[in-house]
């Protein structure tokens, strides 16, 4: 889907890890983005993944993600697949 590899890019170009959506408390990896299905990416911020749940984080069952940089532990390097 070209919107994917749209906001992939950016995300990666960027350093971001994936994508965080607070208003439903919904977060997805970069190289997993929408994975309900649903890729519409209203109200989602780009995120960091970072440690255990701070204060505004928000989890995709495998990650905790927040918009905070401070808290960013690591950089996915990974690509898209197609």
């Amino acid at each position: 889907m070209v919107l994917n590899r749209i906001v992939f890019q950016f995300l990666n170009d960027n350093k971001f890890d994936g994508l965080i959506n607070k208003s439903c408390e919904c977060a997805c990896n970069k190289n997993d983005l929408a994975p309900c299905g649903q890729p519409s990416f209203v109200n989602c911020e780009a995120a960091y993944i970072t440690e255990q749940p701070p204060l505004g984080s928000v989890s995709n069952c495998d990650d905790y993600f927040t918009t905070n940089p401070q808290r960013k532990i690591k950089h996915l390097t990974r690509q898209i697949e197609d």
